[in-house]
């Protein structure tokens, strides 16, 4: 959490600039933050690769898996849901493994996770 003094407070006028320059707020991460936070931020965004492929993933699902419309409903819809159970045991398992350990086992597991 930022201390109070490095704050800012939000104001609902400035939202609508901010929105449109977003898309190119992402890149300020990798300058000016040192080289852990964009090593970080290189790594998030290859660990989020797979998730991003959307129309690439239905057609791949269609033709080399053979999965009917239903099948893929049903497929994505169990990766939400274990997905989602992901983050409600992975709240908990910070305050045990410690946020190091986690951070390392989550990163592995996402890094392994198209493997299979």
């Amino acid at each position: 959490t930022l201390p109070p003094d490095k704050r800012v407070p939000f104001e609902a006028g400035r939202a609508p600039g901010l929105l449109l320059r977003s898309p190119l707020a992402c890149t300020r991460i990798f300058y000016g933050r040192g080289r852990e936070i964009r090593t970080l931020a290189i790594i998030l965004m290859l660990m989020t690769l797979p998730a991003s492929m959307g129309g690439i993933f239905q057609i791949f699902a269609k033709t080399e898996w053979n999965l009917s419309t239903k099948d893929l409903i049903s497929f994505v819809t169990a990766i939400m849901v274990i997905g989602t159970s992901a983050n409600a045991v992975g709240s908990r398992l910070v305050a045990v493994l410690g946020i190091r350990n986690y951070t390392a086992a989550a990163a592995l597991s996402c890094v392994l996770a198209p493997l299979g």
